[in-house]
């Protein structure tokens, strides 16, 4: 079982009761070749070997930054998902 003494659990404490949709990984902007895992940063990436194609994504929140505006998400891997979705109320969007 896993509890808060987890390596993972303070990397994606903060993630507590979001809602995640199970997808294919895709960067939200062509700057960005990847991202991390939330909890265990495991690389996603559809250019780089060896990284995770699909994921948990949250669902995107709208940020505005020097004026301009963006939408902001986190990843997590399957395993870290499975591993702290009851710990920490992970929800899945229903479609």
């Amino acid at each position: 079982m896993i509890t808060k003494d987890d390596w993972r659990y303070d990397l994606g404490k903060n993630l507590k009761g979001r809602e995640f949709v199970f997808k294919q990984y895709k960067p939200l902007s062509e700057e960005n070749d990847h991202d991390h895992c939330g909890f265990c940063t495991e690389k996603f990436s559809q250019l780089i070997d060896g990284a995770l194609k699909e994921g948990y994504q949250t669902i995107l929140e709208p940020f505005t930054w020097n004026g301009k505006d963006y939408e902001n998400d986190e990843w997590v891997c399957s395993e870290c998902f499975n591993d702290f979705k009851d710990l920490l109320d992970l929800k899945i969007k229903k479609s």
